[in-house]
């Protein structure tokens, strides 16, 4: 056996452990990434704060009746990240509508419309201005009585379900 073979040999060796031992680590990864959950949507200084109440501000912008639990979400109609998050809102629904009601407050749509499933969509920008909310798309949940129970910049669904478990809803 020669000296190539013999390194050829121990550098073979080395490299199977080193991809058990990834394969490990990875494993560990996945489990604590399991056992920590889903990132919440990411807290911003703008908007309004938790405990406030903004019933009066929303009242003033538009018409809702805060019959249940209301997720607001803040977008425009160009923002690539408020499609998505449009989407993902509509695919929330089928589990959340008996429980919570779903509002998009778009800057720049051209009607006051309806989505499938009885979602609605406003356009107000100055709710935004009031609110003091500088960054899209933003979630407000709010709970029965107008009060910010949670809220934040969202980039996907697990972020909005984070802010729909904020408010204790009752079955």
């Amino acid at each position: 056996m020669g000296y190539t073979e013999f390194w050829l040999g121990i550098l073979s060796v080395l490299v199977l452990f080193l991809s058990i031992f990834m394969a490990l680590v990875i494993r560990q990864i996945g489990i604590l990434l399991n056992y920590v959950g889903p990132v919440g949507a990411r807290s911003i200084s703008s908007g309004p704060r938790v405990g406030e109440n903004i019933k009066l501000h929303i009242e003033k912008n538009i018409t809702l009746l805060l019959m249940k639990p209301t997720l607001l979400i803040f977008g425009s109609k160009s923002c690539s990240v408020c499609s998505a998050i449009k989407d993902a809102t509509l695919r929330l629904y089928k589990f959340w509508d008996k429980k919570a009601d779903f509002v998009f407050v778009y800057d720049d749509i051209d009607r006051i419309e309806t989505q499938r499933d009885q979602i609605l969509v406003f356009q107000n920008s100055s709710l935004r201005e009031v609110l003091n909310i500088r960054t899209l798309p933003v979630a407000v949940m709010l709970d029965t009585d107008g009060v910010v129970t949670g809220q934040g910049l969202v980039n996907d669904i697990s972020q909005l379900e984070s802010l729909l478990e904020t408010v204790r809803i009752s079955s």
